[in-house]
């Protein structure tokens, strides 16, 4: 078994989040991580499931605790979750897509589209699923 470092693992993170998703934490998110994943990864290699049980606990039942902000290089906040109301407004209208689209039966493949000059125009297939 090897032995896993908070510092070690909270410097990989930073990199991977810097140079993959172009983000900086400077809020002390990746150490707080890698001290859960260092935790985790010890008590299961024991055999214990108590952090893992902990983490499970402590995880948001639902989106309504999570915040979203955008800002710019420099960072200042060009757009965030300020308002209940839009958390609420996205949710709705969320569901109210699923809903639909779970009401849906499948639709036929759609009928060929013939140009002017009386050529069928390819399309590409649709994916199936949602994201």
């Amino acid at each position: 078994r090897k032995e896993h470092y908070d510092d070690e693992l909270e410097e990989e993170l930073q990199a991977a989040l810097s140079e993959d998703f172009n983000c900086d934490c400077e809020d002390g998110s990746p150490l707080a991580v890698a001290k859960a994943l260092t935790g985790l990864y010890r008590d299961l290699c024991q055999g214990s499931m108590a952090e893992l049980e902990r983490l499970r606990a402590t995880a948001p039942a639902s989106t309504q605790s999570c915040r979203l902000e955008q800002v710019d290089r420099d960072g200042t906040v060009l757009e965030g979750d300020d308002s209940e109301s839009d958390d609420e407004m996205g949710d709705a209208t969320m569901n109210d897509a699923n809903t639909q689209q779970a009401a849906q039966p499948p639709s036929a493949p759609p009928a060929p589209i013939i140009d002017e000059d009386g050529f069928e125009l390819v399309q590409k297939p649709r994916r199936r699923g949602g994201r």
